[in-house]
C-alpha cells in the first residue's frame, strides 16, 4: 500500500512586505513626518520615524496599480491614479 502525501494549496490573500510601487513615486506629508507612497492598487501613508503603516487605502473598484500621486496645495488632499 502506498502513502501519498497531501499537501494544503495556499495563496496569498494579498501582498506583504510591500513599501511602494517602482513605478509611483512617493509624496512628503506632514512637514516629512509621514510619507504617502502607492503600493500596488492601496495608497499607504507611513509614519517615518516608527517606519509603521498608519493607514492602508483602497477601493474595491480599482483593479490597476497605482502609478500618481500628487497632493493638493493646501495639503487636504492626495490625487492618486
Amino acid at each position: 500500500m502506498s502513502m501519498s502525501k497531501s499537501y494544503l494549496r495556499y495563496s496569498p490573500d494579498g501582498s506583504f512586505g510591500l513599501v511602494s510601487s517602482p513605478g509611483c513615486n512617493t509624496i512628503s506629508w506632514k512637514g516629512g513626518e509621514q510619507a504617502i507612497t502607492g503600493a500596488l492598487e492601496s495608497v499607504l501613508v507611513w509614519d517615518v520615524r516608527k517606519g509603521l503603516v498608519l493607514q492602508s487605502l483602497t477601493s474595491s473598484d480599482i483593479t490597476k496599480a497605482v502609478t500618481c500621486l500628487v497632493g493638493s496645495p493646501d495639503k487636504k488632499h492626495i490625487a492618486a491614479g
